[in-house]
């Protein structure tokens, strides 16, 4: 199976990348941005890091396009910490809809599956029925 993992350098997504190679006929793509610390990623002839940029769907969808037809995407980069609410949506929602938009645009999922890894912030906490931070309604958002 062929499967992509954006923000593969984290401490998810190279949790992601590991229980992926659990199955030798695997092969992982670990997408992470330009200049990101890679060391957490694991070790492997059956991964592959690559460099995306996230800024346009046009720039998603050539990096994408150059890895073929995928069997499982998981979208796992996002913003979990800032000081900016606007930098959450940018991030959360916006990559998000890039990353739609590209997947649309490249044809990578013909046959695939795109799974998306939001948080329990876009619940908030028990009772509320909404999200009560900024990342959470940037997660919500993304969501939608």
């Amino acid at each position: 199976m062929k499967i992509l993992i954006t923000g593969a350098n984290g401490f998810l997504g190279s949790w992601l990348c590991r229980v992926a190679l659990e199955q030798p006929e695997n092969q992982v793509i670990a997408c992470v941005r330009k200049g990101a610390d890679t060391t957490l990623i694991p070790k492997s002839s059956s991964i592959q890091i690559t460099f995306l940029d996230y800024s346009s769907v046009e720039n998603l969808s050539k990096g994408l396009a150059n890895h073929g037809e995928i069997d499982l995407l998981i979208h796992n980069a996002g913003l979990t910490s800032s000081m900016k609410r606007k930098a959450f949506f940018d991030v959360n929602e916006g990559l998000t809809k890039n990353l739609v938009g590209a997947i649309q645009q490249s044809k990578i999922l013909k046959k695939g599956k795109l799974a998306y890894i939001s948080s329990q912030a876009a619940l908030g906490p028990k009772g509320a029925n909404h999200p009560v931070s900024s990342y959470g309604e940037s997660k919500l958002a993304a969501e939608k």
